[in-house]
């Protein structure tokens, strides 16, 4: 998301204007400009798979076309106001990872991917880190075991390894 807000993705836009890409148009649907904000929610794969989040939004209100700002305020502020689930809501950072994900798949080996491949691919990521996030609440008894009490011992004082000090008498 960082990297999307500060303009650092490599889309082909941008890789225009560094000239490093002869071409600016999307490789997935031939747009004329393949903008950050085109690859996460203008293409086609982009706007049916965020149809396919439900998100709670007004007809029209999103994908907002030409602000990439308009649409992440949407994600990041507006959907968790309205009260979105909270599955939705967890999916949202997976789901933009994953559209520019698909966006290399086309460019780098030529494999198209649904929109609902990324809608499952983008719930059962978030699933799995919602997993890893939870931490054991009741230990067993028998796994506890005591580790000896040593002395406070205070660390070495640090010292300065150059051979100049400003008066003579200095350590």
């Amino acid at each position: 998301m960082w990297q999307s807000l500060s303009n650092c993705v490599p889309v082909c836009s941008r890789l225009g204007d560094r000239h490093c890409h002869p071409v600016r148009t999307c490789p997935r649907c031939g747009n004329d400009d393949e903008t950050v904000n085109h690859i996460l929610f203008e293409c086609p794969t982009a706007t049916q798979t965020w149809d396919l989040a439900l998100l709670p939004a007004h007809p029209g209100e999103f994908p907002c076309p030409p602000s990439l700002y308009s649409n992440f305020d949407f994600i990041l502020n507006r959907v968790h106001k309205r009260n979105g689930s909270e599955e939705s809501l967890a999916c949202l950072p997976w789901i933009l990872w994953f559209l520019l994900k698909v966006r290399n798949e086309k460019v780098f080996n030529g494999e198209e991917i649904s929109a609902l491949d990324v809608i499952q691919s983008a719930k059962s990521e978030a699933e799995s880190w919602r997993l890893v996030q939870v931490l054991p609440t009741v230990l067993e008894e028998n796994a506890i075991t005591c580790i000896p009490e040593r002395p406070y011992v205070p660390p070495p004082r640090p010292y300065c390894k150059f051979d100049a000090s400003w008066k003579e008498d200095d350590a």
